[in-house]
């Protein structure tokens, strides 16, 4: 990949030194917003017209019309500003403190595995904002998704025949209506996924996070091109994975998917 114009390091290992700090980020916002994301969708599915559907359709717009970046301003201006909850948008945690031994790259499991709690502590409150802003906009196709899904799955003949054999609700919900709808929610999730790891840069200027998205905004200023070449290449490899392991994910559900 060549050596950065500006840090003078080989590329590779700037991007390896900085993807855990956006991959930790994007993680938790992503299993954030794919449990709210289904709940939002099944239950506007379950309620359908009525006022719960209409709240959640509500909150899906929102996060689909809100730039992330302008969240992240807010959230820092009412929890960071206004009511002092949030530390400062200065890193993974307060620069007082020195890392916890490298082991996964992710520092709050490598504060678990080292037992240094205070860090721990301090890297989750380091994480809120962050991964609420992302979670926050990448949550609502995902309702969307599950719920378009759940209600096609339940006008379906298989859950109609279903519930006149008399099996239990939950049963019919989770093994045969969300079993047969959660295909295409993966498919939207790998794509939220991908477009949450470039919408990082955004994400990661306003935090001053440390990690890739930071890294990419500061070689776009300097036109350090072996480093924007670099942050590209690895960016496309993991949407490509992601999409693969997805494909193989809608292989293990749905037997009828061949590739």
């Amino acid at each position: 990949m060549g050596t950065s114009y500006t840090t003078s390091q080989p590329v590779a290992k700037d991007l390896l030194e900085r993807f855990p700090a956006t991959l930790e980020v994007v993680f938790y916002a992503m299993v954030l917003a794919v449990v709210l994301g289904v709940l939002i969708g099944i239950v506007g599915a379950l309620a359908k017209d009525t006022i719960p559907d209409h709240v959640g359709r509500i909150f899906a717009v929102l996060g689909v019309s809100l730039p992330v970046f302008w969240l992240g301003m807010m959230l820092l201006f009412v929890f960071f500003y206004e009511w002092r909850i949030a530390p400062a948008p200065m890193g993974r945690i307060p620069v007082a403190m020195s890392p916890p031994e490298r082991l996964t790259g992710f520092f709050t499991i490598d504060a678990l595995l080292t037992g240094e709690w205070e860090i721990f502590v301090a890297a989750l409150r380091g994480l809120m904002l962050p991964v609420i802003a992302i979670a926050f906009t990448s949550l609502a196709p995902i309702a969307r998704m599950t719920r378009s899904s759940m209600i096609d799955a339940l006008e379906s003949d298989y859950v109609r025949t279903a519930t006149v054999l008399g099996l239990p609700r939950p049963l019919i919900l989770f093994q045969h209506a969300l079993k047969n709808a959660i295909v295409p929610v993966l498919t939207i999730t790998a794509a939220v996924f991908g477009f949450s790891l470039g919408g990082q840069v955004l994400v990661e200027y306003v935090f001053s996070w440390p990690g890739l998205g930071l890294y990419a905004y500061n070689a776009i200023l300097a036109s350090d091109f072996p480093a924007i070449q670099g942050f590209i290449l690895l960016a496309t490899t993991v949407y490509v994975l992601i999409y693969l392991v997805v494909d193989v994910l809608s292989a293990m559900i749905d037997p009828r998917i061949n590739y």
